[in-house]
């Protein structure tokens, strides 16, 4: 685990000094796990030997889209020593606008159907019953896959990159965001 706190504090120093501030990567997750190796023993049954201890981090630094910022994060993730392994994901600053405008456009969206189905087979639509909304958070984000190699590496960059830097502006650019959300709208039939 010393190993482990050795190449976060390299990472974090790396960043600070791309122009991060101290303290902006964020952990995300922190799992410690026993490895063993297993071996046959003389009658030929297999055994464990533990051989240490593995420790894994997940970290995140986020910061308004800007290809040089982003090319300055790369480039002093890609020259770390400590050969994180990373990949990006671009998300909506506002998800609250976002969820608000996609809520409002399945309601006119249900509504406009109803009347549908209840013209269809001569009926009317009647007064709203009920909205039944499980009020969970929507996952905003678009993953971005990045090459060091130009073999198609995906996602991982590592050391000694400072033979392969990363251009200082990449050409990255968002994909489209694909977000969904369900309610289920209850009316009457007149």
């Amino acid at each position: 685990m010393e190993e482990n706190t050795r190449k976060i504090t390299e990472l974090n120093s790396a960043l600070e000094k791309a122009g991060f501030e101290k303290g902006s990567v964020k952990t995300v997750s922190y799992n410690v796990r026993m490895d063993y190796s297993t071996y046959r023993d003389r009658k030929g049954m297999f055994q464990k030997n533990f051989e240490g201890y593995v420790c894994n981090n997940s970290l995140k630094i986020e910061f308004d889209f800007d290809s040089v910022i982003l090319g300055k994060a790369l480039n002093a993730v890609s020259k770390c020593l400590s050969e994180p392994q990373m990949d990006i994901s671009f998300t909506i600053k506002d998800k609250d606008a976002v969820s608000d405008r996609l809520l409002k456009s399945a309601a006119v969206n249900a509504k406009r159907r109803a009347e549908i189905l209840c013209n269809g087979c001569g009926a009317e639509l009647g007064k709203l019953i009920s909205v039944d909304y499980d009020w969970k958070e929507i996952k905003i984000s678009s993953r971005a896959d990045i090459s060091t190699d130009g073999m198609g590496e995906t996602a991982i960059l590592s050391a000694p990159a400072a033979s392969r830097p990363i251009p200082p502006q990449p050409q990255i650019q968002p994909t489209k965001f694909d977000v969904s959300d369900s309610a289920a709208f209850v009316w009457e039939i007149q």
